[in-house]
């Protein structure tokens, strides 16, 4: 069974919700799970979230430390904040169309890594995301908090207040 909803020419496979359904059938079976859980329905699943307002877009990038670091796109986090309300609308409609197709564009898919020096004389690996990558996540996070409390689960590793090995 396909584990995407899209072939390698882009070409939609079949239904996302029914993909998901079918590969949580197939580990309930390899698991042997007694009571199976109900199937995700389509309006459940891909609600999508609001577009992201160009105030919001703005905001974010503030809660970046002033040096950190900037990545092979050549942008600090800190410049959307420089864009206009109208160069802001088209950046939230490109996160949005993210979104909605769950495709990064190519160019900025790629993680820079770099390795920190630690005290001990050893190195410590540290993958750089694209600026817009970032900001996007710092723009969802918000939404990412209120979901988490809403769908709390005490089998959950490292959720809030608690770390894996309290699992």
């Amino acid at each position: 069974a396909p584990t995407s909803a899209l072939n390698e020419d882009d070409i939609t496979l079949g239904d996302p919700v029914a993909l998901l359904n079918a590969e949580a059938q197939k580990f309930s079976d390899l698991w042997n799970t007694v009571q199976q859980r109900n199937n995700i329905a389509g309006h459940e699943f891909t609600e999508p979230l609001p577009i992201l307002q160009p105030d919001e877009i703005a905001e974010a990038p503030r809660a970046f430390l002033a040096n950190t670091a900037h990545t092979y796109d050549g942008f600090h986090p800190g410049h959307y904040s420089l864009l206009s309300d109208t160069s802001l609308r088209r950046v939230g409609d490109l996160m949005a169309l993210m979104e909605a197709t769950g495709h990064i564009p190519s160019l900025i898919q790629a993680i820079l890594i770099v390795l920190l020096s630690k005290p001990t004389g050893d190195f410590r690996p540290i993958g750089l995301f694209p600026s817009l990558y970032r900001l996007w996540g710092k723009c969802r996070r918000p939404y990412a908090t209120k979901w988490e409390a809403g769908h709390d689960r005490p089998y959950y590793a490292g959720g809030k207040g608690t770390s894996a090995i309290e699992t």
